[in-house]
């Protein structure tokens, strides 16, 4: 039997429960984050070695980008998270990179802003894109009502990720404020198919004991967000406070302690 957890109290609590041997997975070093970039954009883009000094200055200035908003080592000590940072970027550093060094600055391929909602916002478009392009493979979208449908796709995947990232991070009594019984069987109809092989963007990849187990757990908290989001914008007065007071500073902030 495996069972997998974050380091820190927890892993040391099951460790010590098990009476078993443990098996640390390093976090990635600078270093290896930096190469896997390399890596990554080299086979995906298909750059050769000439390209490789221009796509160092890109990398520098992108974790330039990110350090004002976040600790840029912690973040990119996570493997999955650097995969996310390199394929968002990687139309930009092929441009980058195939341009003379006179014809092109950093201003003109890196946005004014960028921190981690906005990857996070950047990546998960990326990836319902994908599954529309295969989608698009079978689809004849000449005609309007196809269109229509796959627009209608892209917005009930977004909504069904929200939910299932309350469902993730909320135990049951907690989301029982949040969620009306049409969005729970709504949910439940998502983890069927995701049990079932049909959810096809894999950034919900198994179901435990009904609740919907992400990727990476930062996933499911970014959906859980937007998913607050929502209700915090139709909130006022009393409501938002009282939203506020459970949910913010009660469940999640004691959730980090």
């Amino acid at each position: 039997m495996w069972i997998t957890t974050r380091t820190g109290d927890v892993q040391n609590d099951l460790s010590g429960r098990s009476n078993s041997f443990t098996h640390f997975l390093a976090p990635f070093s600078t270093a290896d984050a930096e190469q896997f970039l390399w890596k990554f954009w080299k086979y995906k883009l298909q750059l050769s070695d000439a390209n490789a000094h221009r796509c160092r200055l890109f990398r520098a200035k992108l974790f330039e980008l990110f350090r004002n908003d976040y600790d840029i080592n912690r973040f990119m000590c996570v493997p999955l998270q650097v995969k996310m940072v390199a394929t968002v970027f990687q139309n930009q550093v092929k441009t980058f990179c195939m341009a003379e060094s006179d014809q092109l600055t950093f201003d003109q391929q890196f946005p004014k802003e960028m921190n981690l909602v906005k990857l996070y916002d950047r990546f998960v478009e990326i990836t319902f894109k994908e599954v529309l392009e295969e989608e698009k493979n079978k689809i004849d979208l000449t005609i309007p009502d196809n269109r229509r449908k796959i627009s209608i796709w892209m917005g009930e995947c977004l909504e069904k990720h929200k939910k299932a990232g309350i469902y993730a991070t909320f135990n049951e009594s907690e989301r029982t404020g949040l969620l009306t019984r049409t969005e729970v069987e709504a949910i439940e109809n998502h983890l069927r198919e995701v049990e079932g092989a049909v959810e096809k963007t894999g950034i919900v990849y198994i179901v435990v004991g009904k609740v919907p187990v992400f990727i990476h757990r930062t996933y499911g908290e970014y959906f859980a967000a937007l998913f607050l989001w929502d209700k915090y914008i139709t909130l006022s007065g009393g409501e938002f406070e009282a939203f506020v007071n459970y949910y913010l500073s009660g469940i999640l902030v004691r959730g980090l302690f």
